[in-house]
């Protein structure tokens, strides 16, 4: 079978014009061969009109050279004259002959008939008659009576001529009609032709336009399908080598953070649990700098064992996607909680969580609710000043929960307001207390943990430090699955 698919999009291109042009070569070839119709008709009937008029003009001076050489005869009676006349009326019957060929086969030749019959006639008489007969004046009275035959054959010449241009203008419409139909079915022909060439074109680069923001916003699991003109469906082959090269990435760089965080956490009690016996002096009395030494491991440990969960978090994101169990509680309890996570960091530096809620219990995904503001909570210890109060309020409105975590720090930088939920991403501020260096997850986690259950977390403008806000729809219990929201660009897990 033969393959008719374009090597390359340039091929492609020149299809299309060829296409597309066809209709109006076509169109054009047409009008050209009208054209050239019309104006060899034209010609034929110009020449032909001239040539009758001409001759048909002269039949009269012929006949009247003839009775002029007839009556010189009948006078004198010389030889000459009867040579003069064969002469003249064998001309004069070649012309009639001229003019028979120029009228069409299917004109009256009855006219031409008699003057032929009356010349030959004449012809013929002459030279047997004397010239003083009465033979010979019948004869030439004959000849006299043609003179109203002639302007009869010079007018139907001309009615001929008349006739032959009526004709060829009734032609030239007929073509120019025809032309402008051809011409207005021809253009919304080609319009459709262009149209649809301009998709055919088009389309492959659409796909690739399609599969090149799919990757981008981290969308792995469709296979990429670009069909089109060989160069382009080959491009569309290593774009679906690299997708699914980058699933493979996903997948080690998924299973070494599985790995790494497990082989830490063991360690990490360890070390967590020896640092909770020396603050406690289980061990025997510390001096204080010796108690500040221990505090500030323990604080350390607590830091490193909430970013291994954070990690752990977004290693498992997509299982967040899979189910959302919804139950009824309280949103003081899941505060308290995390306010006894956070004590040791928020005694060491006199900070105040304050929670004022307007909402005893909240219907939502509880752990995934608790994981959102651990994150937002932790952020505002790491960057609230010393002495300075948090404040987490809640509150009911239009069908939904709005939770709001704010400090008084310095505030998110307006430079940094579109990145901060971006995975890995880490804000320039300088004035965090922090003693272990974020992994620049947890917003991010956050983030994935409330648009899961179809509700959102955003930056709100604030005078002073940063304020989160978390909007959770009203659900029912056991909700399964709610979709999860694309991520933007800048927001996917592949810019990391």
């Amino acid at each position: 079978m033969i393959n008719l698919k374009p090597k390359s999009s340039l091929g492609l291109l020149l299809l299309a014009f060829l296409i597309v042009t066809l209709p109006l070569i076509a169109g054009h070839g047409r009008a050209l061969l009208f054209v050239d119709q019309i104006s060899t008709r034209s010609d034929e009937v110009v020449a032909r009109g001239v040539h009758l008029v001409s001759e048909t003009s002269t039949l009269a001076d012929d006949l009247t050279g003839l009775q002029r050489h007839a009556r010189q005869y009948q006078v004198i009676g010389e030889a000459q004259l009867v040579e003069r006349f064969d002469a003249d009326s064998a001309a004069m019957l070649a012309r009639l002959a001229s003019i028979r060929n120029g009228f069409p086969e299917s004109a009256n030749d009855d006219t031409l008939d008699i003057l032929e019959a009356r010349i030959i006639g004449a012809r013929a008489g002459i030279s047997r008659h004397e010239s003083d007969s009465p033979e010979l004046q019948e004869l030439v009275d004959s000849l006299a009576r043609l003179s109203i035959v002639t302007p009869r054959l010079e007018a139907e010449a001309n009615r001929y001529v008349r006739d032959e241009l009526k004709a060829l203008d009734d032609a030239t419409t007929t073509a120019r009609r025809r032309l402008l139909l051809q011409a207005s079915a021809m253009i919304p022909a080609t319009v459709l032709l262009v149209l649809f060439f301009s998709f055919v074109v088009e389309r492959p680069m659409r796909q690739m336009g399609r599969a090149i923001r799919a990757l981008g916003e981290g969308d792995l699991n469709k296979t990429i399908d670009v069909r089109g003109p060989r160069e382009v469906e080959h491009l569309g082959r290593e774009l679906d080598w690299l997708r699914a090269r980058l699933v493979e990435s996903e997948e080690e760089k998924s299973q070494f953070l599985r790995r790494v965080s497990h082989e830490l956490k063991t360690p990490l009690a360890s070390i967590r649990e020896g640092a909770e016996l020396l603050s406690e002096e289980s061990l025997g009395n510390l001096s204080g700098d010796q108690k500040e030494v221990a505090t500030l491991v323990r604080e350390s440990s607590i830091d490193l064992q909430r970013q291994i969960e954070n990690l752990l978090s977004f290693n498992l994101r997509d299982a967040l996607d899979a189910a959302v169990h919804i139950t009824e509680f309280s949103l003081r309890q899941l505060v308290d909680e995390i306010r006894e996570r956070h004590r040791l960091p928020l005694t060491a530096n006199n900070l105040v969580l304050d929670f004022e809620s307007k909402v005893e219990t909240c219907r939502a995904d509880r752990e995934k609710v608790r994981i959102a503001l651990d994150n937002l909570i932790t952020n505002a210890v790491r960057y609230s000043p010393d002495n300075s109060i948090i404040e987490v309020s809640a509150r009911r409105g239009r069908g939904q929960t709005v939770i709001e975590v704010n400090d008084q720090g310095p505030g998110v930088p307006q430079s940094e307001r579109d990145f901060i939920f971006r995975p890995f991403f880490q804000g320039t501020s300088s004035s965090s207390k922090k003693h272990v260096r974020g992994t620049g997850i947890g917003l991010s986690v956050a983030r994935e943990s409330i648009t899961t259950q179809g509700g959102t977390l955003t930056l709100q403008n604030s005078r002073r430090g940063a304020r989160f806000r978390i909007t959770l729809p009203d659900m029912k219990e056991d909700t399964k699955c709610v979709e999860r929201p694309e991520l933007s660009p800048q927001a996917s897990p592949l810019s990391a």
